[in-house]
């Protein structure tokens, strides 16, 4: 992997000076100093393709953790695919890494967001249709390339946390955002609890150090009863719960007509294939609520529907 040669929009080289200074002020100084750096735009929240979401949440400020979970078969590597892209298609420095399946798979299903195109995945049908599977990669060659070349993958290897936290060590000062999927491919330890608390905190040093924000994919734990999800059921030991700002959690519930808040707060009826539950959002205004979401069967991403009304 070799961000650097993607970088658009490099990050500030002042950061960590910065947040040395920042300890030495007296607390009002320090309000501050944190709304002044947020007028000139250091301490801005990266946005999402989502802006319900964004605003729900303000997820991607600098030095935060955000954990993305769903039940498999939700679509949440695609969710996750899609953010990644739109922070690169809109100039923010970007690593990924990706523990499950090589580089090539996951730019293959990238082609299906580009293009729209499923059939792609079908190989009888990319058979059957060579010079229109080859068209549609070479439209998209171009993106396929800048994602490609912040792209990490360690397939069926045993990576471990301290392996993995030398991999953001060494994105962070070139990557606002970084994205890991899925850290439970790590390899456990004789106490995971304690690995996974070890870790978070020393995700969090790095971010703060520069001015990142890490995405992390994550499953549920495998006694995780049915219905509505809670932080708690989130695998691993409760680090993840306790130590990160954001956890959102993917639920496909099957197509259903829900109500959703419009622009001045009326009810809107929308159709919705997937909920993205807002656990948890320590820098936002939503924890607790529900946005419909579409996954598109076709292009294999998620539009917004809106924050969906408490019944």
């Amino acid at each position: 992997m070799n961000p650097e040669t993607i970088q658009t929009t490099p990050p500030t080289n002042k950061w960590a000076a910065k947040q040395a200074v920042v300890g030495t002020m007296d607390p009002s100084d320090e309000v501050r100093d944190r709304i002044d750096r947020t007028i000139s735009g250091e301490l801005r929240s990266v946005q999402s393709p989502w802006p319900r979401f964004s605003d729900m949440t303000h997820s991607l400020q600098p030095g935060t953790v955000t954990i993305v979970c769903g039940d498999p078969g939700c679509g949440k590597s695609y969710f996750v695919l899609q953010w990644c892209a739109w922070c690169l298609e809109n100039k923010e420095t970007t690593s990924i890494m990706e523990l499950e399946c090589d580089r090539q798979f996951h730019m293959f299903r990238r082609l299906v967001q580009l293009s729209g195109e499923v059939r792609l995945l079908d190989p009888a049908w990319v058979v059957a249709n060579g010079d229109e599977a080859s068209r549609l990669q070479i439209i998209h060659a171009g993106a396929l390339d800048k994602m490609g070349l912040c792209m990490s993958h360690a397939p069926n290897m045993d990576v471990t946390y301290d392996a993995c936290l030398k991999w953001i060590e060494k994105s962070a000062p070139s990557s606002r955002i970084i994205f890991v999927d899925p850290i439970t491919a790590m390899s456990t330890q004789d106490k995971p609890w304690i690995a996974d608390k070890d870790f978070v905190i020393a995700a969090r040093k790095i971010l703060a150090k520069h001015g990142s924000s890490l995405v992390a994919v994550t499953h549920p734990a495998k006694q995780r009863e049915r219905g509505a999800p809670s932080m708690k059921d989130l695998a691993g030991g409760t680090a993840y719960e306790r130590f990160t700002d954001t956890i959102l959690w993917i639920r496909n519930d099957g197509i259903e007509d829900v109500s959703t808040y419009g622009q001045f707060g009326e009810h809107i009826e929308v159709t919705c294939n997937r909920r993205l539950r807002l656990c948890k959002t320590r820098n936002g205004k939503g924890a607790g609520m529900d946005i419909g979401m579409w996954f598109d069967p076709k292009s294999l991403t998620f539009s917004e529907l809106g924050v969906i009304v408490e019944e």
